[in-house]
């Protein structure tokens, strides 16, 4: 599977790093030491220190994937690179073990499940009738907003709601692609969004809400 710079911004969080993250591309797969003489990977995240990029005394530690640097101030490059090694086999282990479930036959829940340690926030999956067909397991009644009570308890929210979305929001919604984030204050919280096609049409929606004020980038 292929990480983003945000994802190792994340990991790295407590070394209080600068960030330089433009293009954000969603292409590593493997970590290498920096090397003058040895050319650059599309796929690979470099690491090194400050002297090895270019002429400077500063104590810090270079990540870098094409345009985007993240900047730690220490000399211990071998603790960054074991920390970058960390998130690499924590994600490389968590897809190996989604890929496992997809082919036993699994169900959506038991990809949320096995997925609460990424996806802290409120998860929820409609399909093309607008009923759940998976939730997170670690938020229970109470614990969101009403919206999501209603879910829980009987696998749609109620019909006033329902049609008032379809009347004013579905169509402009449910035709976007990629992760969008929800502007309009249809719930409670702000939720982050991902849209199922099959050979074009809409087949189901993804839903993550925002509990806390602001998700990271990772």
């Amino acid at each position: 599977m292929y990480l983003s710079m945000w994802i190792f911004a994340d990991w790295l969080k407590d070394y209080h790093p600068v960030i330089h993250i433009k293009d954000n591309s969603l292409t590593i797969d493997t970590i290498r030491l920096f090397s003058e003489n040895t050319p650059m990977n599309h796929h690979t995240l470099y690491i090194g220190k400050a002297k090895d990029f270019f002429d400077s005394s500063e104590n810090c530690v270079f990540c870098t994937h094409q345009n985007d640097q993240i900047i730690l101030p220490t000399d211990d490059i071998g603790e960054i690179l074991n920390k970058v090694l960390e998130a690499i086999d924590f994600y490389s282990r968590w897809n190996s073990e989604i890929l496992e479930l997809i082919s036993g036959g699994c169900m959506i829940e038991d990809i949320l499940k096995h997925s609460e340690q990424i996806l802290k926030e409120p998860v929820f999956v409609l399909d093309s009738g607008q009923r759940l067909l998976a939730m997170s397991s670690q938020f229970d009644k109470g614990q969101v907003d009403t919206y999501w009570d209603e879910l829980r308890e009987y696998g749609s929210t109620n019909l006033d709601f329902i049609l008032y979305f379809n009347q004013t929001y579905a169509k402009k919604l449910f035709q976007k692609h990629g992760i969008y984030l929800v502007e309009e204050k249809i719930l409670p919280h702000k939720a982050y969004c991902y849209n199922f096609f099959l050979k074009g049409v809409w087949i189901g929606v993804t839903n993550l809400l925002v509990l806390n004020s602001a998700l990271s980038q990772g």
